[in-house]
């Protein structure tokens, strides 16, 4: 029976202060759903806090979530992404030329290997006395 109920949604509302009344904020959202729906619409409403996610990396932006689109594409912190990206390419290429050298140090190890093979096998030869 409660979950027929029809609230408004949680972010259109707000107290003045603890204890008080909500009070509905016509400001934000002004749907009003039914309460088995709200947990639902809660996580699309668009006047839902948002925060930049690159609070991490300095940040300070809060809002919405209608808003959030438009903030990243004006965030400077976008940039960072953006270095971070092309420092992942930097390392990628580092770590492939990393293999590569290490691909040819075996090689010129086998090769220097082979070459002390023959170089003994030569020395031998030179020891061998020619039968007369």
């Amino acid at each position: 029976m409660i979950e027929g109920l029809h609230v408004h949604c949680h972010f259109g509302v707000r107290r003045e202060a603890p204890g008080e009344p909500w009070q509905l904020d016509t400001s934000r959202c002004t749907e009003v759903v039914a309460r088995s729906e709200q947990g639902r619409h809660k996580k699309v409403c668009n006047y839902r806090p948002a925060r930049c996610k690159w609070i991490r990396h300095g940040c300070p932006w809060q809002g919405f979530r209608k808003d959030e689109a438009q903030h990243m594409t004006q965030c400077g912190h976008e940039e960072f992404k953006v270095q971070l990206r092309k420092l992942a390419e930097v390392s990628e290429q580092q770590v492939t030329n990393f293999r590569t050298i290490e691909e040819q140090t075996r090689k010129m190890e086998a090769m220097r290997a082979e070459q002390g093979r023959k170089q003994t096998e030569m020395d031998q030869a030179r020891e061998v006395p020619i039968a007369s």
